[in-house]
């Protein structure tokens, strides 16, 4: 019997998930500390101890420079992890949804192509992985065996039986029972024998009667 891969997708979304909040911590620190040192370094430099006023432009351009770049690509980094979080989200919530797969396989494939860009390769595998699975349940669900897959034997023999003639999954119909032969007519039971009259005696003859 093949399985659905709800339990799957959960798991990996809970993974995309940690390693999107992960990502999200490490971009907002980033973003303070390019900002923050960027700042108290431009705010010690001073054409006086940079040897001019041109040495200390070209020092204070080149910091700019490295303040802007850094922060475009951390804020950058930061959206992404953003959009990826919320396709782990999705995920989560909707991955055991048949109706709902069909957003989930987008999500996924957004978050490959934004794990991707900003070179997240485990999270981008994650979306890979999701997005296979995703499709294949919808496959499995538009065949009408998601709901038999999705809680295995148990509910393949607590489901109410099928009707005889009814077309299965593969376009065959179910063979028709064979009809149950009458039992034959049970015979009367003979009678009890009636017990036999009992015998009469016999008469006994008179005796001779006696002489004269």
């Amino acid at each position: 019997m093949q399985q659905n891969h709800a339990k799957a997708l959960k798991g990996m979304s809970i993974a995309v998930i940690v390693l999107s909040g992960l990502s999200i911590l490490g971009c907002v620190t980033s973003l303070v500390s390019v900002f923050g040192l960027g700042g108290g370094v431009l705010g010690a430099l001073s054409p006086s101890n940079m040897g001019g006023y041109g040495s200390y432009s070209d020092a204070a351009d080149i910091m700019l420079l490295s303040m802007a770049m850094g922060g475009a690509f951390f804020g950058w980094a930061l959206v992404c992890s953003i959009v990826t979080l919320v396709g782990g989200i999705v995920g989560l919530r909707n991955g055991a949804e048949p109706s709902k797969l069909g957003t989930v396989f987008g999500w996924s494939i957004a978050g490959a192509i934004l794990s991707l860009l900003f070179g997240n390769l485990v999270g981008m595998t994650l979306f890979i992985i999701m997005a296979v699975f995703a499709h294949k349940d919808k496959e499995l669900a538009a065949s009408g065996c998601y709901a038999q897959a999705a809680y295995g034997a148990q509910a393949f023999y607590a489901a109410p039986a099928m009707p005889y003639g009814m077309p299965m999954a593969g376009g065959a119909p179910m063979a028709q029972p064979m009809p149950m032969q009458p039992a034959p007519p049970m015979q009367p039971m003979p009678q009890p024998m009636q017990p036999a009259p009992p015998a009469q005696p016999m008469p006994y003859p008179p005796a001779n009667p006696p002489l004269a």
